[in-house]
């Protein structure tokens, strides 16, 4: 019997995964925050094209309560919408990226409302990709390069921490 490693080919691969943000701020409570900036860089073969199908970010936060998460450059044109699952309250889901950002090099920016929980005077909020994944296991990356679909990155964990946000009224 002979034992082969269970693995995959890619035409290209995701080279670097970076915040563009400070590494902490402050933040005041408000509509359309923006909470986390994450850049993508990637390799690949001659013509072949990478491309972002989906983040899930990782919520820390402290007294800090996000509503109306979108994804995308800030602009109406090139904005989607994110969701959170009561079962997984510490991961944001962006399962579908605005068409026009989604081609790697890539720069997506992960905005929301922002409010502090009731009796709290200040909290705290960061978003991170945080699991790379590997060959079988899903990670925070969802990417294409045009004939497979991957969902992990050969990148060290974590792959790209936002700012640790105070949160302030």
């Amino acid at each position: 019997n002979t034992h082969v490693p269970f693995h995959i080919t890619a035409q290209g691969r995701i080279t670097n995964v970076t915040s563009t943000m400070p590494a902490t701020g402050s933040l005041q409570v408000g509509q359309k925050r923006p909470l986390a900036t994450f850049t993508f860089s990637g390799a690949a073969l001659p013509d072949v094209a990478l491309s972002l199908d989906a983040l899930t970010p990782h919520i820390a936060s402290d007294g800090v309560k996000l509503t109306s998460i979108t994804i995308g450059d800030g602009s109406p044109v090139n904005t989607a919408s994110c969701s959170t699952d009561p079962a997984v309250p510490d991961l944001i889901s962006c399962d579908i990226l605005p068409e026009a950002l989604r081609r790697i090099p890539a720069t997506l920016t992960v905005y929301a409302d922002v409010a502090l929980l009731s009796g709290k005077t200040s909290g705290s909020v960061q978003l991170s990709l945080t699991t790379p994944g590997t060959v079988g296991v899903l990670g925070d990356v969802f990417w294409s390069d045009g004939t497979g679909d991957y969902r992990w990155v050969d990148i060290a964990a974590p792959l790209a921490e936002g700012t640790r946000w105070t949160v302030t009224p």
